[in-house]
């Protein structure tokens, strides 16, 4: 439908058209379901299947838990678990002493996990990169 554009003195009369009063306007997806198929018989790729993002984000979640449960028991107990989990396993080299010095993880937390140059002196971590995966460890202990 067309309507008559207001006529401005000395210029053309154009047609503009009419939308549509807007409780008529609907999105382009209304009333389609997720097993809506396209006149080409294709299932229509623009459906977003809620289900699916729900279940992505229940996986997650289970992901961040399970981490979360081995974060703890490595934060607690085994010193060569512990080592084999920190910047890929590079500091495994340091178990030998930590196992002399210490009987599990969480005593390393209790001890150092606010004085890590102590901590450094006391196990002889020279390398700047082992300082730093040791210093992450202690920090992420607290």
């Amino acid at each position: 439908t067309t309507r008559a554009s207001p006529r401005i003195a000395g210029g053309p009369q154009l047609a503009l058209p009419v939308s549509a009063p807007k409780e008529d306007r609907r999105p382009r997806c209304a009333g389609r379901t997720p097993s809506a198929v396209d006149a080409s018989g294709d299932a229509d790729d623009d459906i977003i299947d809620l289900d699916e993002d729900q279940e992505a984000e229940e996986a997650e979640e289970d992901d961040e838990e399970v981490l979360a449960s081995k974060r703890a028991r490595i934060a607690t107990g085994d010193i060569s678990a512990w080592l084999r989990s920190l910047d890929g396993g590079s500091v495994v080299q340091y178990e030998e002493s930590l196992r002399a010095l210490f009987d599990d993880v969480s005593q390393i937390k209790t001890l150092y996990a606010d004085r890590m140059q102590d901590f450094f002196d006391d196990v002889a971590v020279k390398d700047p990169n082992h300082r730093l995966a040791f210093a992450s460890a202690l920090r992420a202990l607290r």
